[in-house]
């Protein structure tokens, strides 16, 4: 096959030969015609006549003619399709085509950089991604009082404005305080609420010297610390003395008391009251006037008398020397005898 002969054969001589026939394959757009056998080798290339093409045909560079169809015909541009996930680039018509699939991940704006998001299709002989500003969506921002949920990114845009009152950890319940705040541009029209035990508060626990105000719950939380130097009630105007306590573990508990109501403010008969009431203590005591006369010389001598009283709730008893009592000194025409006479009454 595809062979011919060549040579002679006469005689004595057998000069026969089998040789390939020329012209076996032809060159793209080309066909072959004549024959190849025998002693004929006469396989010719003859080129391909092109069709006149429309605007919208070409002539495909695999196609191929034959001594029967030696005329290359056009094809419709339509009939070039690509894949699920590509898409058509390129232009076709008037005989030619540069048509090619190219995958949609290659397509300008397949991914959009951070606070954007995508739109647009990829297929058939178009890719029309656009990259679009988050910030441009419809409720990126929210009134006051409310917030933004969803989100944008990649190719979904699906922001709406919610109140605040249903935010996450809007309602603290028991013993928990809320934080954060919820809406507005300094966060991003997000919502930061945060539930907190009451136990972590910053003021929940003060230093020595300081007590805590306010309380604590249901979400919210009035805490404070304040200095028990000038809490109501640390100082006791006259006549009165302070009682309880304040600090960090038992809160103020500060309290003005009456002296005159306290325990001995008043001592019966026969008793006068010592100590004193005032400040931050009382050391009011009655002592009974016997107690007095033993301590305190309650009757005269030759040289000192006794002064004052003592009774209720009050001694006022005192010695005196005796050249300080009124008349010790007399005038120069009264005998001593008087002096003395009247000296001696006044005792």
């Amino acid at each position: 096959t595809n062979q011919y002969r060549s040579g002679t054969c006469s005689g004595r001589t057998d000069g026969y030969q089998c040789n390939a026939c020329d012209n076996v394959t032809c060159a793209v757009g080309h066909y072959r015609t004549g024959t190849c056998s025998g002693t004929t080798n006469g396989f010719r290339c003859v080129a391909c006549t092109r069709a006149t093409c429309t605007a919208s045909e070409f002539i495909s560079t695999s196609a191929t003619c034959s001594a029967t169809t030696p005329t290359i015909p056009c094809v419709d541009c339509a009939t070039v399709t690509c894949a699920a996930g590509s898409y058509r680039t390129g232009t076709c018509g008037g005989g030619t085509s540069t048509y090619a699939c190219a995958s949609c991940s290659s397509a300008p704006n397949y991914v959009c950089r951070a606070g954007s998001y995508r739109t647009g299709t990829c297929g058939g002989d178009e890719a029309t991604f656009q990259c679009v500003s988050c910030s441009s969506v419809a409720n990126y921002t929210c009134p006051a009082g409310m917030y933004r949920t969803g989100t944008c990114g990649g190719t979904i845009a699906s922001y709406r404005c919610e109140p605040c009152t249903s935010a996450p950890n809007a309602q603290c319940v028991g013993q928990q305080y809320r934080t954060g705040i919820c809406g507005g541009a300094a966060i991003d029209y997000q919502s930061r609420y945060q539930c907190n035990d009451c136990s972590t508060h910053p003021s929940s626990g003060c230093p020595v010297g300081w007590y805590r105000t306010g309380d604590c719950g249901a979400g919210s939380s009035s805490y404070d610390c304040e200095s028990c130097i000038g809490a109501p009630n640390s100082t006791c105007r006259s006549g009165w003395y302070r009682t309880g306590t304040c600090g960090p573990a038992t809160g103020n508990l500060f309290a003005c008391a009456a002296c005159a109501e306290t325990a001995y403010a008043t001592c019966p008969d026969g008793a006068y009251r010592t100590g004193s009431c005032g400040g931050t203590s009382v050391t009011y005591a009655c002592l009974s006037t016997t107690t007095t006369t033993a301590t305190t010389t309650t009757t005269s001598s030759s040289v000192a008398s006794r002064t004052s009283t003592c009774e209720g709730g009050n001694s006022s008893y005192a010695c005196q020397p005796c050249t300080r009592a009124p008349n010790y000194a007399c005038p120069g025409s009264m005998i001593a005898n008087e002096y003395f006479a009247q000296r001696n009454y006044n005792f």
